[in-house]
């Protein structure tokens, strides 16, 4: 029986070698959806808005291309009232996804391809009766949409803006770059290189070293061996296809239709471009 904590665990250290300011970027992510379940200044005498504690908040979290379920996880420490949906077509990731969350009545995992237009319609099948109540309050995804090239994100922006409520919010955290700083983007990089190397020393798994553990446990070979053939399939192993800067993200939101689009999050090298739906 695999001790899927521990995968978990191995999964978010060797993300954290590659994104040493991981938890922050979740934090942000976090704030905004607290932000998005409180009432407005307008609806009420703003003297009175004052946050009540966030426990007590029932967010409907769409995990985006969720993997193993990292921001479920904490999305469901700071909500505990909260409901997600993990999202992904990752037999692999999927497989720990299911173990971790198998005791857990507030998650639903499923498996969605977001590599064609139709994944909102398999999503509404599989949930059945579950987004009567009128959509997701928000929509996160963190280091996962680089894997579909730009036509497909552009999409998917679309696609899951139908799946929000009016007030609604999509998050995507990723590599994105500032376009106005170019001369720094390299020496960045460089920074964000060093601190990767160290962990790598330090016995943190690298992306590659990580795949190969799967392969070598028995109960996840199987589920790793499926997610190889699938992903060899489609493109190879290359997963940065598309490493669009923000300026493109914020644009391509508003052509998706959402009311508002900007950054709640910053980092060297990544941001978490927001948009929301018209209230």
């Amino acid at each position: 029986m695999s001790d899927w904590e521990n995968w978990q665990r191995q999964w978010d250290a060797q993300q954290e070698a590659y994104l040493p300011d991981r938890e922050q970027r979740f934090a942000a992510m976090l704030d905004t959806v607290e932000a998005v379940m409180l009432p407005s200044e307008s609806s009420a005498d703003s003297e009175s808005q004052v946050a009540g504690p966030s426990e007590l908040l029932t967010p409907r979290v769409l995990d985006l291309a969720g993997g193993t379920g990292s921001i479920s996880r904490r999305v469901l420490q700071r909500f505990p009232k909260a409901t997600t949906v993990v999202l992904d077509i990752d037999a692999a990731l999927l497989a720990i996804a299911r173990g971790s969350f198998a005791d857990d009545a507030r998650v639903t995992v499923a498996e969605v391809d977001l590599g064609t237009g139709t994944w909102p319609s398999t999503l509404t099948s599989t949930l059945g009766s579950a987004l009567d109540a009128g959509g997701f309050d928000a929509v996160l995804t963190a280091t996962a949409l680089h894997w579909l090239p730009a036509e497909r994100v552009q999409g998917v922006y679309a696609e899951a803006r139908t799946l929000l409520r009016p007030g609604g919010v999509l998050i995507n955290a990723d590599y994105m770059i500032d376009p106005g700083l170019p001369s720094l983007t390299d020496g960045l990089a460089q920074v964000e290189r060093r601190t990767r190397y160290a962990r790598w020393e330090d016995g943190v798994p690298s992306w590659e070293a990580w795949w190969d553990l799967l392969r070598a446990d028995p109960e996840l070979s199987g589920p790793t061996a499926e997610r190889d053939a699938f992903f060899a399939q489609r493109r190879g192993d290359d997963h940065t296809e598309s490493l669009m800067d923000v300026t493109w993200h914020q644009e391509a939101l508003l052509k998706a239709g959402f009311a508002e689009t900007g950054l709640v999050w910053r980092g060297l090298l990544d941001a978490a471009v927001t948009g929301r739906t018209a209230l």
